[in-house]
């Protein structure tokens, strides 16, 4: 009897066994297997054509328990389910074929790179991640760019050919964001029923291009009247517009009343100004203190300063941003300064009232020039009133958003 059971799938006149009633397959291409055992004819049918049958007829001869390979697809969609039936020994047996969802999976992506306005992006990129991807498999990743700050960032479609079932997908990022702010990013691909993927990053306004500073640092002598302190002061020989520091004579303490120079724009040697860092300044009744420079004098009604052109801007024309400091002169009172752009530009600002002298504080004013050209220079000076005396320190330009 046991010899029998081994050596016979049935003792039946007419019979037919199935191994089973259903196979499962993962979304990737694989095959499975079911037996079938008869002393018969048998046939196998489907109507689905996303696996196959390494056979769909016999004839059993009732021991044999013969092997039908079932082989599926990459499944490159939802998951799926089939059936095939076997037909034999006059019965119609169904197995039931399911695959899982093959679907390609988009991870979380990330943003890199350096954004800033008005600053072409550095090493840009959008990174997402996969799963369930075909190998082979080609995708076009399209990314619409939105926010406030989506100005002037460019992503262009890529074609992305995949060469492994998991990995990365980088996607560059190219540009010069106009402004600062918000960007959002929505990526999508040509994959049916794949949804977008969406991230944000931030513009920032970063550090602006420096067009032109001047901090006066190299200013030494003379008393210090915007903090009411003694400064120190050497001498000088030479002619009127040559004037040089005369070693000869020592180094003195003076008043915080006393300037530390004669006009440095008319009187001191050109190699004065060099060494007290006013290469390419003019003006009148301009004199050296320390940290800063004074300009007019008690009876003078003349005073004026004028910067260096801002030959740093490399365009015919940008917008840029100024920033000084200034203090009335501590035994003065109603001042006003005048802000006069030369050469081209125009200023946001034509006049600043300045705090009384006697207060004796630092002021900071800003403003903004429009169209300013490589040829710009900034005039700065006062009422044509005696006893209109001003200091000046820290001017800085800038680049405009």
């Amino acid at each position: 009897m046991g010899l029998f059971i081994i050596t016979a799938c049935s003792d039946e006149e007419s019979f037919v066994i199935r191994n089973t009633d259903s196979l499962e397959f993962s979304y990737k291409a694989s095959t499975e297997e079911i037996t079938v055992c008869t002393n018969g004819n048998w046939t196998i049918t489907t109507d689905d054509t996303w696996f196959t049958l390494s056979d769909t007829l016999g004839k059993g001869n009732g021991t044999t328990r013969e092997s039908i390979k079932v082989t599926a697809s990459r499944n490159l969609g939802a998951a799926r389910q089939g059936e095939i039936v076997l037909h034999a020994a006059g019965k119609d047996l169904s197995i039931v074929i399911k695959q899982d969802e093959g679907t390609l999976i988009l991870g979380t992506p990330s943003v890199s790179g350096t954004y800033m306005a008005k600053q072409a992006i550095e090493n840009g990129t959008i990174s997402i991640p996969y799963t369930k991807g075909s190998i082979g498999q080609e995708i076009t990743f399209t990314t619409v760019v939105s926010g406030n700050a989506a100005s002037g960032i460019t992503i262009a479609a890529s074609a992305v050919t995949l060469e492994s079932e998991e990995g990365t997908v980088v996607i560059p990022v190219t540009g010069t964001p106009v402004t600062s702010g918000d960007v959002l990013f929505t990526v999508s691909t040509n994959v049916q029923g794949l949804a977008p993927v969406v991230l944000t990053t931030k513009v920032t306004k970063g550090v602006s291009v420096v067009y032109y500073e001047q901090h006066f640092n190299l200013m030494v002598w003379g008393g210090d009247c915007v903090a009411g302190l003694e400064g120190i002061k050497g001498g000088f020989i030479g002619a009127t517009g040559a004037s040089v520091i005369d070693e000869t004579k020592p180094v003195v303490a003076c008043s915080a009343g006393t300037d530390g120079s004669s006009d440095l724009t008319s009187t001191m040697d050109p190699s004065y100004r060099d060494l007290r860092g006013f290469t390419g300044w003019t003006g009148k009744r301009v004199y050296e203190r320390p940290g800063y420079i004074k300009i007019g004098t008690a009876t003078s009604t003349d005073g004026y300063i004028v910067t260096p052109a801002l030959s740093n801007i490399l365009v015919a024309k940008t917008n840029v941003n100024v920033s000084l400091k200034v203090s009335q002169y501590y035994q003065d009172n109603n001042g006003v300064l005048y802000i006069t752009i030369l050469n081209g530009g125009t200023s946001s600002i034509a006049e600043y009232t300045m705090r009384p002298g006697p207060d004796m504080v630092w002021e900071t004013v800003n403003f903004t020039i429009t169209d300013a050209t490589p040829d710009t220079q900034i005039k700065i000076s006062a009422a044509a009133v005696a006893s209109r005396r001003f200091c000046v320190d820290d001017l800085v330009v800038t680049q405009a958003d």
